[in-house]
């Protein structure tokens, strides 16, 4: 990974962290974004300026490929595998939506990270698309 990448994918965690504790979570919405407590996992399913971007970032461990899965309104599922870059201490990924995975009209979508034997990694994430 370039230096100026990293710092940029970083800078969108760092950046993630404090939205996590501003933004309350609707009731009838899934968050689109996950930190855990240390955090050595961070999930993000945010709108950017190019678009809808997935974002995985873990700090070590023994695994580096993943499956991202998404469930349009139409309870449709796609899944990918993709595999992270490895930084200084970290692994990161970044996947855009709408080169990855379908456009299935207005409505709530899923989106969920696992490992490749099945586990999930962190909770199911969220977003709406509007009609």
């Amino acid at each position: 990974m370039t230096q100026p990448r990293m710092i940029a994918v970083v800078a969108a965690f760092a950046a993630a962290l404090l939205v996590v504790t501003v933004s309350p979570t609707q009731a009838h919405h899934r968050r689109n974004i996950y930190c855990d407590q240390d955090p050595d996992l961070c999930l993000n399913a945010r709108k950017v300026d190019a678009g809808r971007r997935f974002w995985i970032f873990r700090d070590g461990g023994s695994w580096r490929r993943y499956r991202l899965c998404v469930t349009a309104p139409d309870r449709s599922r796609t899944c990918h595998r993709f595999g992270m870059e490895e930084g200084l201490d970290f692994y990161t990924d970044s996947v855009m939506w709408r080169e990855h995975f379908p456009h299935k009209g207005a409505g709530a979508y899923v989106v969920a990270w696992k490992r490749l034997n099945g586990d999930r990694i962190g909770p199911r994430l969220g977003f709406h698309v509007r009609g």
